[in-house]
């Protein structure tokens, strides 16, 4: 949580703070390897957890996204975009945020211990959904 363009990384957060998620990705093979970067909806999939219990999604917008129209559209999106990683390279690839501005996928977090995990595809618009690391943060009043 933070890092990259929102400078320090935090594990802190007040009420209605903007909590942002800085996604990095780091080649550990001995070849380049491409990723991709498209629309936030179809690519990331955050799963939240408050103090311990799995936090629903606001609206059913992954259902919405998880059919071939949508695919499609995302295939043919000009947002769409591939790029590569060297051998042993890290890289902050994109961002999401839990609150506020962007895609909402969360009420307004109340005040607790919150730990997530974001499920992201790193073949464009179709394709597994692969595991990050968790990260941990706090909500306070």
């Amino acid at each position: 949580t933070g890092g990259g363009l929102f400078g320090d990384m935090k594990d802190k957060f007040k009420v209605g703070e903007d909590i942002p998620v800085v996604i990095s990705m780091t080649n550990t093979g001995d070849e380049p390897a491409k990723y991709c970067i498209s629309t936030t909806v179809i690519q990331n999939r955050p799963q939240l957890e408050r103090d311990g219990q799995p936090l629903p999604y606001l609206t059913n917008l992954p259902q919405q996204v998880d059919n071939q129209t949508a695919v499609e559209r995302c295939e043919n999106s000009a947002f769409r975009r591939l790029y590569e990683l060297q051998p042993r390279q890290q890289k902050i690839v994109d961002w999401i945020t839990l609150e506020q501005r962007g895609v909402v996928w969360y009420e307004p977090l109340p005040p607790g211990h919150y730990e997530l995990v974001l499920m992201r595809r790193v073949e464009c618009c179709q394709g597994l959904l692969l595991k990050s690391n968790k990260v941990a943060f706090e909500i306070v009043p």
